[in-house]
């Protein structure tokens, strides 16, 4: 099966689309557990969680929802792997592996990091240290599509994600191609405009995909579930609650109930939406 969700859930834009108008944000988890069964927890990339927030999220999710976690940034974009930084993050996330509920942690390094061997080295180490846990690898420039560092991902078993992203010079190419146990797959959108020079925050992910864009990744998903171990799909376009909408757009198409349904909430008026 496939591990369905969104990156992120704490999107004030959300109300009135996906989350009822006056929800607030204490509310926001307990509403996307009931409909979802996996999620990307983002924040961790801000700000390292404590336990208890990892705890109480667990806790509240009881064993419905699967988690995957964002690597902090002061590993995958300040280059920090100190024992201090290593030890916080996994002291953090702990509850989550503890219940059996960590899918994977995601190492998302910007589009400054390319193939070289430095930054391999670097991959090798943060893999090793992070080792207690199902890791996966998201790269933003394409010089990691070469025939050498397929190579490297494929020798090494390293899980690499799967990008649905702008088509754009230098970002890497769409590929389903496994090269560890688990397929991720992240669906960021194409807003090729916007993508390098955002005009207003979270503009890069401004983007709505099609249901005949949604079908075409219908089969590849299929295809990666029969082969990988564990398999996650999160959209990340997430203004304007696009990326809930998505995903239950796609879990449709393929016949994969998800829980309570967003468009039975829409169609009962209990979710008024805003146009």
């Amino acid at each position: 099966m496939i591990h369905l969700g969104t990156s992120g859930f704490s999107y004030d834009d959300w109300r009135g689309r996906f989350y009822p108008p006056q929800m607030d944000r204490a509310g926001m988890f307990d509403y996307y557990a009931e409909r979802f069964g996996a999620v990307e927890i983002n924040s961790t990339f801000y700000h390292i969680y404590k336990p208890a927030m990892m705890r109480s999220l667990v806790r509240r999710a009881e064993g419905r929802v699967t988690f995957a976690v964002k690597m902090s940034e002061l590993v995958t974009h300040v280059g920090d792997l100190s024992p201090r930084v290593v030890a916080d993050f996994i002291h953090g996330i702990e509850p989550a592996a503890e219940a059996g509920v960590l899918g994977a942690v995601l190492l998302q390094f910007p589009f400054r990091f390319k193939f070289n061997a430095e930054n391999r080295q670097f991959i090798n180490k943060a893999i090793r240290l992070f080792a207690a846990f199902p890791m996966v690898v998201e790269i933003r420039h394409r010089s990691w599509q070469s025939a050498a560092a397929w190579n490297y991902f494929e020798d090494g078993a390293i899980s690499l994600c799967v990008v649905d992203m702008p088509r754009l010079a230098g970002l890497p190419a769409t590929s389903t191609r496994l090269t560890g146990p688990t397929a991720y797959v992240r669906f960021h959108g194409r807003n090729t405009a916007q993508w390098f020079n955002a005009a207003y925050p979270g503009a890069s992910y401004d983007y709505s995909y099609s249901a005949e864009q949604l079908n075409d990744w219908i089969e590849p998903i299929k295809k990666m579930e029969r082969k990988a171990e564990t398999s996650f799909a999160f959209f990340n376009n997430h203004l304007h609650a696009q990326a809930p909408e998505n995903a239950y757009q796609l879990a449709d198409m393929m016949g994969r109930p998800m829980g309570r349904g967003y468009y039975e909430d829409m169609f009962s008026g209990q979710l008024n939406r805003v146009s």
